[in-house]
């Protein structure tokens, strides 16, 4: 006869029950993942402090000799 029931079978359950998280193991969790994705996410003020102004594109154009592109050609019409 197989020793099935008493070696699987106790092994699942001790699974499951320690797949069991308590509610403020998972509201931690939650809080973290939250706070994780905030960092990621650039925010408009970050993307316009990385955009280079008209004396850091003017410094560019004198020190590589490019053309300076139209920003507005560049950028493409603005939806509203």
């Amino acid at each position: 006869m197989s020793d099935a029931a008493t070696t699987i079978a106790p092994k699942a359950q001790n699974r499951k029950a320690a797949n069991k998280a308590s509610p403020a193991a998972v509201r931690r969790f939650n809080e973290a993942r939250e706070r994780t994705k905030a960092i990621a996410s650039p925010t408009l003020a970050d993307v316009l402090r990385l955009a280079p102004n008209d004396d850091k594109i003017a410094a560019i154009v004198q020190h590589f000799g490019f053309e300076a592109g139209d920003y507005d050609e560049l950028t493409g019409p603005v939806s509203a």
